[in-house]
């Protein structure tokens, strides 16, 4: 069984579909069930594919058992079952199975990890969505009014600071 290896898709245009524009909520809705399905998509594709993988490795390695044993009983060679079980690992047509396998399970894991992502971003949407429906933003100050409230914290924090040390100064002058 010749099973085709893993496609690649372009993650990182997929990663930068998972930003969120909060001044284009409309858009980001409009996409993000699309968006979702694509990535169901390519994960249920690839799910099949490596459930194919799974049995085209079974099938390797019942081969390979089969060719072994019967070059063992044309030759008379007595072989154990544990000699048996390591000729099948060094197989050449079994250990590509097992590659492909391996590169199968790590694009379901990417792809399964996609789909979650884009579920929460889903979920992101509608709560930011909700945000601005109750004008939470409007009432964020400004970065200027943050600085400014920075900037009177930091002086409120050194003018505290130098009262300290005149305190501690004048409390460890020697009295007369």
């Amino acid at each position: 069984m010749n099973i085709a290896p893993p496609r690649r898709f372009d993650v990182d245009e997929f990663k930068a579909n998972l930003r969120i524009d909060k001044h284009a909520l409309d858009d980001m809705h409009q996409a993000q069930p699309e968006l979702l399905f694509e990535v169901s998509e390519k994960l249920t594709l690839a799910i099949s594919r490596r459930d194919a993988a799974k049995t085209a490795l079974a099938q390797a390695e019942a081969q390979a058992d089969a060719e072994i044993r019967e070059n063992a009983r044309t030759s008379e060679e007595k072989i154990t079952e544990k000699s048996i079980e390591a000729q099948i690992k060094l197989d050449g047509d079994v250990i590509k199975a097992q590659r492909t396998l391996i590169d199968l399970n790590q694009e379901v894991g990417i792809l399964f990890g996609l789909k979650e992502a884009f579920v929460d971003r889903r979920n992101a949407l509608d709560s930011i969505t909700k945000l601005f429906l109750s004008n939470y933003f409007d009432r964020l100050p400004s970065r200027g009014d943050r600085e400014l409230r920075g900037n009177q914290a930091s002086e409120a924090q050194s003018a505290q600071s130098r009262q300290r040390q005149r305190f501690v100064s004048q409390r460890d002058r020697p009295s007369r």
